[in-house]
């Protein structure tokens, strides 16, 4: 993990792609890019809803905003996809139209990556909110792991800034999946790079009975979906992946154990 500072700002443009059902939390949404610290930025508003979406303003704060209208409702994967095709951003950013940035959340995560160029990718923490905005105990800023990348979900999907030379890796949502579209990219990303984890909490999950297929989801929906994206990376896995992956296994009653007896200690 690396702490963030306020490096000199570059004039690299980010795009931040927002994949809207017009929900009432929309505005709230693009208010907090309008917000943000960094200087250069684009909005890409998909409309995911179809006839039904309101019109929208071309500029969001200070910063341009196109609404991409196809006039028909689309999957979440393939509204990402859209938004992709349509950013011209040097950096890419996912928000989802009832989450929320904080500030500096674009900022810190642009001077990661200048500040460590081998990486292409970097994320950072998300707290966890209720409808009425109330903070929760849940919280995401788990240390990065390409292994456990492969095993669990366990980024957000607005936690993450990446460069945009990894589409041309044919880096892409997978529209075959209604569920995990973005865990299964984060998959595709680290294949390429490792992902570079920033120190604090500058981004906020909405976690409500609208906010759509996330940590509420439904198990009976959850873990056919799993099965789906575990057998299309399992074969892909290198040699060293599934060692780790074994090792993980391997290790859990080892550990169990000895918190067994850290327990019987005290």
């Amino acid at each position: 993990m690396i702490k963030h500072g306020h490096g000199e700002q570059a004039a690299s443009l980010v795009s931040v792609i927002v994949r809207s059902m017009d929900r009432d939390t929309l505005q709230e949404t693009l208010d907090s890019v309008a917000l943000q610290t960094y200087p250069h930025i684009e909005v890409v508003l998909v409309n995911a809803k179809g006839n039904e979406h309101h019109e929208m303003d071309v500029w969001c704060g200070c910063f341009p905003l196109r609404f991409i209208n196809s006039g028909k409702t689309l999957k979440r994967s393939r509204a990402a996809n859209v938004g992709m095709d349509n950013a011209r951003g040097d950096y890419l950013i996912f928000l989802d139209d009832d989450d929320w940035f904080e500030p500096d959340h674009v900022q810190k995560l642009v001077d990661a990556i200048r500040q460590h160029p081998e990486f292409k990718v970097a994320y950072t923490g998300v707290k966890c909110v209720d409808e009425e905005k109330n903070l929760l105990k849940n919280k995401f800023e788990e240390p990065y792991s390409a292994v456990r990348m492969v095993a669990d979900n366990y980024i957000p999907i607005h936690a993450v800034l990446f460069l945009r030379c990894l589409i041309e890796f044919d880096c892409r949502l997978d529209e075959s999946l209604d569920i995990y579209e973005d865990w299964d990219f984060w998959i595709q990303l680290s294949r390429h790079s490792d992902f570079l984890q920033v120190e604090g909490l500058s981004a906020v999950y909405r976690i409500s009975a609208q906010s759509g297929l996330g940590v509420n989801i439904d198990p009976a929906v959850a873990i056919p979906a799993r099965w789906a994206l575990y057998n299309k990376w399992f074969n892909r896995l290198g040699d060293n992946q599934i060692t780790c992956l074994m090792e993980v296994v391997r290790q859990n009653p080892i550990k169990d154990r000895q918190i067994f007896d850290l327990h019987q200690v005290l």
